[in-house]
């Protein structure tokens, strides 16, 4: 009776199959977060690059005006002006909430041109003269600052960049 081992190879394959099973799930799960992660990395990444691709195209806005003292400027794609807000308009450490870029208080132009639909946002605000820049004691150029912030939104993935700017008179 104690060397009869009949079925035992069942028994043994029954517990390897769900051995791998369990591997084999494991694995499936591991894949789908992983391609979930690669779906999230590129929409932040197109965001991202977006956002940016926005800020210099409002510093090359800035850059091609001679005089910025009008604080409004034709939006080279179209579309609305950009508005240059003053120094107290904008709070640059709430910038990243959703009320400076949609709604009623929208202070943002589109940045036409960088892609069809769902275009990213512009934002500029002028902080004044840069410091230590009229150390000409004649009156002769100035330098002022800027803060240009550029937004994309696609997702619920939202990306804000700042660039900090200065141009001279």
């Amino acid at each position: 009776m104690l060397n009869n081992e009949d079925g035992s190879v069942v028994a043994i394959s029954i517990v390897i199959l769900a051995f791998l099973t369990v591997i084999g799930i494991a694995a499936t799960t591991t894949t789908s977060i992983e391609v979930q992660i690669t779906g999230n990395n590129k929409i932040y990444k197109e965001n991202f690059y977006l956002a940016e691709g926005a800020a210099m195209v409002l510093a090359q806005i800035l850059e091609n005006q001679a005089d910025l003292k009008s604080n409004e400027f034709p939006n080279p794609g179209g579309g609305q002006d950009v508005d240059i807000a003053g120094k107290d308009e904008m709070n640059n450490e709430e910038i990243t909430k959703d009320t400076y870029w949609e709604g009623d208080d929208d202070k943002s132009c589109e940045a036409t041109g960088l892609v069809a639909n769902n275009p990213p946002r512009i934002i500029a605000k002028n902080e004044g003269l840069a410091m230590g820049s009229s150390l000409d004691m004649s009156g002769g150029s100035r330098i002022y600052e800027y803060a240009i912030f550029g937004r994309r939104k696609k997702n619920n993935c939202a990306v804000v960049i700042e660039v900090g700017y200065k141009k001279r008179f």
